[in-house]
Parts: structure tokens; sequence; C-alpha cells
């Protein structure tokens, strides 16, 4: 009872920052560490190609998301945020025109040339649009969460993250248990949530910056981060071109016993991530 006391008066004493840094990492590794506690469970109702088809589709999101939003929450944004203080909004809410406007056109291609990108990406036609549907309901609130690191407002955020990660994998699991499609199901629930948050967010950041389009910041959004997808192209390319390969090559089954190892493997990167998502606004505003 005493460590805890001491415990939780050490906490009190931390600062803005590192309070802030410590919750960001409780969110990261709760969002992240919910498929390790639900793998068990959606392993064992899916079949090994049902499962390989809906890791397939998570690592082209992961590779699409580069191209399609130029990770905007990144690189630009920090500069932005530290440089603007007084149009924080602003700029968020055009970065959010910028990558919806990028992303939809992918979309358009995707659904117009449905043929050609269900056999490029080796997915269902359903699920090929998905990957941009996804992509295109994340970027409010990956642009809104951002923000709130920026500003060490952790609460929101944490309690967000509590939620979805919580109601993502239960409506999974009903959809799937009432279904033979079963990869379809779990990413339409999946979906389902991303889009509802997507649609909040994207009203909140509309009316914080009372902007869609700016060619001032689009131009200079652009023109900063579209030269960092090689940067971010990079990492993504390491952790997700082997389960593409192997599903390429051998299949989906394949491929979904792949996923599963690694999942676990991943697990050391949960804390380290958290950490650095948390201190790169800190680190930006101490080199200001």
């Amino acid at each position: 009872m005493q460590v805890f006391k001491n415990l939780v008066r050490k906490y009190r004493n931390f600062s803005a920052p590192a309070k802030a840094s410590f919750w960001f990492v409780v969110s990261n590794v709760m969002l992240r560490g919910i498929s390790f506690i639900t793998l068990p469970l959606f392993s064992r109702l899916m079949t090994t190609e049902q499962y390989g088809e809906m890791s397939v589709y998570h690592s082209w999101i992961s590779i699409f998301t580069i191209f399609t939003t130029l990770t905007l929450w990144g690189g630009v944004f920090n500069v932005v945020m530290v440089k603007n203080p007084d149009n924080q909004n602003k700029y968020i809410a055009a970065f959010q025109g910028l990558a919806i406007t990028i992303t939809a056109v992918f979309l358009a291609f995707s659904i117009i040339f449905e043929t050609v990108s269900s056999s490029l990406l080796s997915l269902s036609p359903f699920l090929s649009v998905s990957v941009f549907v996804n992509i295109l309901a994340t970027i409010p609130f990956f642009l809104w969460s951002a923000k709130q690191r920026f500003a060490y407002k952790y609460k929101m955020l944490v309690a967000i993250t509590v939620v979805t990660s919580v109601l993502n994998p239960l409506l999974g699991y009903f959809f799937v248990i009432n279904t033979d499609r079963k990869a379809e199901a779990r990413i339409f629930a999946e979906l389902i949530v991303n889009c509802i948050l997507g649609i909040s967010f994207f009203l909140i950041n509309l009316r914080n910056g009372k902007v869609f389009f700016d060619k001032a910041i689009w131009k200079y959004a652009f023109r900063f981060n579209v030269v960092l997808i090689p940067h971010y192209l990079s990492m993504q390319v390491l952790s997700q071109s082997d389960r593409l390969m192997i599903n390429k090559i051998c299949g989906s089954s394949d491929a979904g016993i792949y996923s599963v190892a690694y999942t676990f493997g991943m697990l050391l990167t949960l804390v380290t991530s958290g950490l650095e998502s948390s201190t790169t606004p800190y680190i930006y505003k101490a080199i200001k």
C-alpha cells in the first residue's frame, strides 16, 4: 500500500510532458495490445486463409496510407504547430482537406477499376475498395490525435482509445460468428467504428479550422511531405513486405500463419513506438 502511495505521489510531481508521455504510451499499448489479446479468439474463429486475407488487407492500408495522406500528421505537422501557434486549427483543417482529397481520388480509381485493383492487391473487390475507405475514415482522427499529443492533452485521447479498443473487437466478434465470410465481416466491423470516428472528427476539425481548401497551405504541405514518402515507405516496406510476398508466392493461408507469429514478435515495439510518438512534440518545442 505504501509503495502504491509513493508511486501516486511521484506521478503527481510529474511535469505535463512527462504525464502526457506516460498516458500516450498506455494508450498506444492498449490500442495495439488489444490485437494480441483478441488474436487467439479470431485465429480460432477464422481459417488460416481468412486470417491471412485480413492481414494482407491491413498491410496494404499501411503502405497506401503513405501515398494517399502523405502522412501529414508527421513531419510537416510538428513544424507547423511550432511555427504557427495561432493558426494550428486552420492548418489541421487544411491538412485534413488535402489528405481526404488525395485519398478520395485513389478510392474513385479503386471503384472504377475494381477488377484491376482487386487483382493487383490480391484481395476481393470489397476489400480492395475498403482499403481506401478505411484510410479516408482514419485521417481526421489521426490529425486530431496528433494535436492532442502536441498539446499534452491526453485524457480525451486515452478515453477514446479505450472505447474503440473494446468496441472494435466486440463488434467484430458479433459479425464474425454470424457469417461464413469472416475476414470481410471482421473488416466491416472495423470500418463501422472508424467511419463513426472519422465523421465525428472531420466535423470537429472543420468547425475549429473553418477551412477545407487553402491553396498556400496545401502547396506547402504537399511540397514538404512528398519528399518524405521514401522515408515513411522504407519503414513500412520493412514491416509489411514479408506478408505481401508470402501471400503472393505461397497464398493467403501461409500469410495467415506467418502473421500470427509476427504479431507476437511485435510486442516489444509497443512501448518504444509509444515513447517516440509522445516525445516528438517536446523535442520540437525544445529545439525552438
